[in-house]
């Protein structure tokens, strides 16, 4: 079953977006700017589009987040600003997303550069962490130049994000947008092949990392490299080229977060019937609800409390085998522990998708000479400084993957902070 995924992606009009507005109750202490990762002033945004004064509510966005075209689209206000609001006790909160959404494809022409300063900076990765502090510096007269592994512009948002959730004419108009705002932009430029640290520190006042997270981890499953075992971004990178993938009748995902419902939603765009396998419940799942919701109008169907075992087939994926799980007690982030059961589960399928475990290339980082965390991912400072003199880190490199409002905030920051650090010298 299809859902009505053209209602879902409709704009709204600037009617609707100032009857909505009409309804915000402008707190004195508003809970959904608390709720906001970036923390835009969500309630001076409403205000000044209720008056119908749009450029100046865009303004008030991109002080925090130049990327409200995308963060409109697949941000999860249901947990975020949204779900805070005041009203969603009542079920009537501020439809916050629709009018950022709107005012973010509202936004046309050239953004106004400040002067040159003399100072060129080098970003290495075209996703929100990298076009958010790219944009920060060129507006104030910095010259950037990006550089992305791949042959099109937009990182995540361009490769993983499918279609019906963030159309690609979007990804487009923000690339459009880097370039009106002075950005050089130059695409197959992997680093540590093409494009070595060692250069960019030499020809560059300042260096910033936002390569996101790299290819998921080794898995340490038997099976593991059988024909049909896809990483959910390398699948949905195809997907969203338009490949001609033959992926058969039957796909399980491991996963539940967003990247696993997106994998489910293409793969049942081409024809195949899917299950979601995940560890804990649907309670516990840190997806966006309505996307769960979106995937269930797809025909996906879900299968709860089951862990990845093993893999098996003669060559090609037959099955996966799955521990059952019990929850137990919270593992300190507000969800509950899963343990097996000693029970297990086989799914029979032909192709198995999975999205977990993402990080970072460590191997390519270390031969950069960056020093890692624990975890894999690049060590850096509070102000976002690596190891390196001059080179910077921002997003899924160093934090494991998280969303776009995290890394478009991040990249902000980061920005503004390399800016100070030419203004002080």
């Amino acid at each position: 079953m299809q859902g009505n995924f053209e209602e879902v992606e409709k704009s709204w009009t600037k009617e609707q977006v100032i009857e909505e507005g009409d309804r915000c109750l402008q707190c004195p202490n508003p809970l959904c700017v608390e709720g906001c990762p970036a923390k835009i002033d969500i309630k001076e945004f409403i205000l000044k589009a209720r008056e119908g004064d749009f450029h100046g509510a865009l303004e008030t966005i991109k002080e925090k987040n130049f990327l409200p075209s995308f963060c409109g689209r697949v941000c999860d206000f249901e947990k975020q600003c949204e779900g805070a609001c005041i009203l969603a006790n009542s079920g009537n909160e501020i439809k916050i997303g629709k009018i950022e959404r709107f005012l973010g494809d509202l936004e046309e022409g050239k953004r106004e550069r400040k002067n040159g300063i003399g100072k060129k900076v080098a970003v290495v990765g075209s996703g929100p962490a990298g076009i958010s502090a790219a944009l920060e510096l060129s507006l104030n007269g910095v010259d950037v130049k990006l550089f992305e592994e791949l042959k099109e512009f937009g990182g995540i948002p361009q490769y993983a994000i499918p279609e019906f959730r963030l159309p690609k004419e979007v990804v487009e108009r923000e690339e459009k947008k880097a370039k009106a705002a002075g950005i050089e932009i130059e695409a197959n430029k992997k680093l540590g092949e093409n494009l070595k640290l060692t250069e960019l520190i030499k020809n560059f006042d300042s260096v910033i990392i936002a390569i996101g997270g790299g290819p998921p981890g080794k898995l340490e499953y038997a099976g593991a490299d059988l024909e049909g075992v896809w990483g959910a971004n390398y699948f949905l990178k195809r997907a969203n080229r338009s490949e001609n993938l033959n992926i058969g009748e039957k796909t399980v995902v491991i996963g539940g977060g967003n990247v696993a419902i997106d994998a489910a939603r293409a793969a049942s765009r081409l024809g195949s019937k899917v299950t979601i396998a995940y560890r804990r419940t649907e309670k516990e799942m840190p997806a966006i609800v309505s996307e769960i919701a979106h995937a269930r109008e797809d025909g996906v169907e879900f299968s709860f409390l089951l862990s990845p075992k093993k893999f098996e087939g003669a060559g090609k994926l037959e099955n996966v085998v799955f521990n059952e799980m019990e929850l137990g007690e919270e593992d300190g982030e507000g969800r509950r522990k899963s343990a097996p059961t000693g029970k297990e589960k086989v799914i029979e399928c032909s192709s198995c998708i999975v999205a977990i475990g993402q990080r970072a290339e460590e191997g390519m980082l270390k031969k950069e000479g960056l020093e890692l965390n624990e975890w894999g991912n690049i060590k850096v400072d509070g102000n976002f400084r690596t190891n390196l003199e001059k080179v910077y880190a921002v997003g899924d490199s160093v934090t494991s993957p998280k969303t776009v409002i995290e890394a478009a905030r991040d990249g902000k920051i980061l920005g503004k902070m390399v800016l100070g650090s030419f203004k002080l010298t």
